[in-house]
């Protein structure tokens, strides 16, 4: 089976951000274009035969959570919720250190689609929480210095800000996005800001993602004319990511100024993530906050 281009850039990407976040190191008997075959067949919807690889998989390694991970997937896309639940819970289990953030995190979306708020909200926060903690250790690391890992922390920073504000721990998060901006030295800045064809944009994504997390904590403070300002800026960098309009739509809504222009925007960039329960997956990446974790979130904070 060929392997497409997205599917490789998205292993590739996954590969980096494990390695690079030190959260588990990938086990050598994890076979990089099984695990493709196996991704790509969830993509495709044939999740039987995703479950029937990944239980090959399991029988030559009973210890690898990356194929549970991916058979925990397969299973909820057939809506057999109680075996994505359980696929999910022995990832945690195999080892705490390495998968509690992405199994909770995958957990929680099961949980969600199958009805179960309590028990997604539970573990969204444990997700989060864990997610703090493991940027926490990188970002306070000593030994991990130069410009790759400046670069890095940088992004750590923001990622973790993103974590606190999904807890609604607002002024921890703008504490972590102020600090992120800061860690920036000017030279990284401009280069921030051109894109390969020099345009404005935002090569690396660091700085519209702070925007985007700053200005939910702004919206979670109602501190509204800094969110704005962040919102703006953000969709200056990436005018194409539906994710700041629907802030700022709602921020206006907030400032009594209520305007579908934005919402609708934003349905057009991103269709369906404006759905707290819609389980469309950023890259299918559980290592990280997306659009409708927020939205989650939000919604979720409101009712509390």
């Amino acid at each position: 089976m060929n392997i497409s281009n997205n599917t490789k850039i998205v292993l590739l990407a996954l590969v980096s951000l494990v390695l690079a976040s030190c959260q588990f190191l990938w086990e050598p008997a994890s076979d990089l274009v099984e695990i493709g075959e196996i991704d790509q067949l969830i993509d495709q919807g044939r999740y039987q035969l995703a479950i029937q690889k990944c239980d090959e998989m399991i029988q030559q390694n009973p210890k690898d959570g990356l194929v549970f991970m991916l058979r925990a997937e397969a299973y909820s896309g057939l809506g057999d919720y109680q075996k994505s639940v359980e696929d999910c819970t022995k990832m945690i289990q195999l080892d705490p250190e390495k998968w509690d953030s992405i199994g909770y995190h995958l957990r929680s979306k099961v949980y969600r689609k199958w009805g179960q708020q309590k028990l997604a909200a539970q573990d969204f926060a444990g997700a989060m929480k864990a997610m703090i903690k493991f940027r926490s250790q990188f970002i306070s690391n000593p030994e991990r210095q130069g410009t790759d890992f400046d670069v890095l922390r940088r992004q750590y920073v923001v990622e973790r800000a993103a974590a606190y504000a999904c807890l609604g721990q607002f002024q921890k998060a703008i504490e972590d996005c102020d600090r992120a901006e800061n860690l920036a030295p000017p030279q990284q800045k401009r280069a921030l800001l051109k894109n390969d064809d020099g345009k404005s944009g935002d090569r690396f994504g660091i700085e519209h993602s702070l925007c985007v997390n700053r200005a939910f904590a702004y919206l979670g403070t109602k501190r509204y004319k800094n969110a704005l300002d962040d919102l703006n800026k953000a969709i200056s960098l990436d005018p194409k990511d539906g994710e700041p309009y629907y802030w700022r739509a709602k921020v206006y809504m907030k400032l009594g100024r209520p305007d579908d222009t934005d919402m609708k925007e934003s349905e057009k960039l991103s269709p369906g993530m404006q759905d707290q329960f819609d389980l469309k997956v950023n890259e299918r990446n559980f290592a990280a906050i997306h659009f409708e974790d927020r939205v989650y979130a939000f919604e979720r904070l409101k009712n509390q």
